[in-house]
């Protein structure tokens, strides 16, 4: 029977920098060019890569499932275990556990599941601190950045703004500005305008009560459900605080997983998984 092994679920966005664009007005950098072959860069930062951990270079392999598009990227620690010889000895000897990451790099979709590894303290470690700095380190030449946000229950907001009603006293929204249609329709227009007319990477928001006074957090409003919706989607996170406590919720925290049975990696049917991920990821928020 084959093991099954758990994938966190991250969306990462591709956007410009726009102060690369400032350093750099002696030249002739075109704008959209740039939006549209950001795909193509993404993908050759990642097959130039190396990567590191608080200084310690990665062993890392990179399986090219299709060009340019769905990639498995192992990446492992040096690790010292112990064992024992035949003649009863106990001896150290090196070891490298690895961790799989699967990476849709689509313009309509932009996924990554990482898989579950006890030698990282969380998935978010390796996204945000082992590929986003070194994916990012490529991109910066070409005026790009990516952003990895969770894929989270959009549910596990409305439930606990439901048990909490009446004590909610300010909700923060971060936000990647979106790059991808499907993404961008989530949000209104007057945020995306701003956001991209100033050329934002990320739009933070706070909404705020007065003193002992709270807010009405309901799924009827529309633009705070959308919102919320396209946060959870990967877009962004969402922090809650209310009345009498000193942790808040936190939406990012609530991250949507599935489950690849180790033998589906290790075989040829390999090459249906990222567009299996992709399907469970739309069919969660349908």
């Amino acid at each position: 029977m084959s093991n099954v092994l758990c994938f966190d679920l991250y969306r990462y966005q591709i956007i410009p920098i726009a102060r690369e664009f400032q350093l750099h007005l002696d030249r002739e950098v075109d704008y959209e060019k740039v939006i549209r072959q950001k795909n193509s860069h993404f993908a050759e930062a990642l097959i130039a890569a190396t990567f590191r951990y608080k200084r310690q270079l990665l062993v890392h392999s990179l399986d090219v499932i299709t060009p340019s598009e769905n990639f498995l990227l192992t990446i492992a620690r040096e690790k010292q275990v112990s064992r024992y010889t035949e003649d009863f000895k106990k001896e150290q000897i090196e070891s490298f556990p690895p961790t799989r990451i699967f990476i849709i790099n689509r313009s309509d979709v932009q996924i990554c599941a990482v898989e579950r590894n006890m030698y990282f303290s969380h998935t978010d470690v390796i996204v945000n601190k082992i590929i986003a700095p070194e994916i990012n380190r490529y991109l910066k030449k070409n005026y790009l950045t990516a952003k990895f946000s969770a894929i989270t229950d959009k549910n596990s907001f409305w439930d606990f703004a439901k048990k909490n009603e009446g004590k909610v006293t300010s909700i923060e929204f971060h936000l990647v500005t979106p790059n991808m249609s499907n993404m961008s329709a989530m949000l209104s227009e007057e945020l995306k305008s701003v956001a991209k007319g100033t050329r934002a990477a990320t739009t933070n928001v706070k909404l705020k009560s007065e003193h002992k006074n709270y807010l009405e957090v309901s799924r009827e409003n529309k633009q705070l459900a959308d919102i919320v919706n396209y946060a959870a989607q990967g877009g962004g996170d969402v922090f809650v605080k209310i009345t009498g406590k000193k942790a808040r919720f936190v939406l990012g925290e609530n991250q949507v997983t599935i489950d690849i049975p180790s033998s589906s990696i290790d075989s040829e049917s390999r090459e249906q998984l990222p567009k299996q991920i992709s399907e469970y990821v739309n069919g969660y928020f349908r």
